[in-house]
């Protein structure tokens, strides 16, 4: 129980620094971009390994299963997908596992989420380079670690959480996923309400 108290006390004290760090800026952002992708008729991809593969697919689902608002569909994909990541990383290595299947789906105009807690993550580094070179948005999540500035680098607006420390990070984005998930849903919402005011 100590332990769990102490887990707990320390994540809190990162999520405390959130806003001086800039995450919430960083979020509104994320939003703001987002949103408009999904308002322009582009799709929004997510990426990431282990947990992270787990949270892309979490959130892509999020997004496809929330009710169209108006003419504004929320099209999103998770690059994640067994079958895909398997046959590509047997067939041409993993570091091409995500860029491949961008290059296949992918349009000018939409926007690529790439995760990584470490910033190591050599797939996602390739999705974000890949994305550049076909006028792809790029959000980047990463934690700041020493290796993080090759996710920042490679992103037009990067969400860094404030620590090093795995599960805080992966706490740490879920959390702001779910808000920026929250956010896009209230800005629609919105803006449907003004169109039935006028």
């Amino acid at each position: 129980m100590e332990n769990l108290k102490k887990r707990y006390s320390e994540y809190t004290k990162v999520r405390e620094t959130f806003e001086e760090a800039g995450v919430l800026d960083q979020v509104a952002k994320a939003l703001e971009l987002t949103a408009n992708v999904f308002r322009s008729g582009g799709t929004v991809y997510f990426c990431g390994n282990g947990g992270s593969a787990a949270d892309s697919q979490h959130f892509a689902g999020e997004f496809r299963d929330t009710k169209p608002y108006g003419d504004v569909t929320f099209r999103s994909l998770s690059l994640t997908d067994a079958p895909s990541v398997t046959a590509i990383s047997n067939d041409y290595g993993d570091q091409h596992a995500f860029e491949y299947q961008l290059r296949t789906m992918g349009k000018l105009g939409d926007l690529v989420y790439g995760i990584s807690t470490s910033g190591k993550a050599v797939n996602v580094r390739r999705v974000l380079d890949i994305a550049k070179e076909m006028g792809i948005y790029r959000i980047g999540i990463v934690g700041n670690g020493e290796l993080h500035h090759e996710i920042v680098s490679r992103s037009d607006i990067a969400i860094v959480i404030p620590s090093a420390d795995t599960q805080q990070v992966q706490i740490g984005y879920f959390e702001m996923l779910h808000w920026l998930w929250l956010g896009i849903k209230d800005v629609f919402e919105m803006e449907i309400k003004n169109k039935q005011v006028v």
